[in-house]
């Protein structure tokens, strides 16, 4: 990416966030179901409607397998969204819409540090029961309302989303 591109561009686009972000989740779905199958979950129980309903009733009565389950989509997610943008500079949502994760003070790609700070917060604001999803709306619409498009988590991390 050219340095006057960069400049150019910052501040990408706020829909194409949102678009990169429902595709990232559409994508993730077969990774979400290979993360039930490890931790036990046959794909018989997920695909037939009776099977289904017996997964649901399972949940309702045991809160740890719930849990586990919850806990098995948050390290999907943080994991896909970690990794890809680390080895590949975007997720394959961000790429689909022409958007990357740049450092601000370089625009270059951002450390590996950076990146796990940037979706920790996300992560750990989907984690926190009732709370959480006040504090992953926040940060959304704080995207909408700072005049560079930077989310809470952008600005904690030092990085900006921009057009590519």
């Amino acid at each position: 990416m050219s340095e006057e591109a960069v400049v150019v561009d910052r501040g990408a686009k706020r829909i194409l966030r949102v678009g990169a972000y429902a595709l990232d989740l559409f994508i993730m779905s077969p990774l979400f179901a290979l993360a039930l199958v490890i931790m036990g979950y046959s794909e018989q129980d997920m695909t037939s409607r009776a099977d289904i309903d017996a997964l649901a009733e399972r949940f309702s009565e045991d809160a740890d397998t719930l849990r586990n389950v919850f806990i098995g989509l948050l390290l999907t997610f943080f994991v896909y969204r970690l990794l890809s943008q680390f080895f590949f500079g975007r997720t394959i949502g961000k790429a689909a819409t022409g958007i990357a994760v740049l450092a601000v003070d370089s625009s270059e790609s951002p450390a590996f540090d950076r990146l796990v700070i940037r979706e920790l917060i996300v992560v750990f604001s989907l984690a926190i029961p009732v709370v959480g999803i006040f504090i992953f709306l926040g940060d959304a619409i704080s995207m909408f309302t700072n005049s560079r498009g930077r989310a809470w988590h952008d600005r904690a991390a030092g990085t900006e989303v921009v057009a590519s």
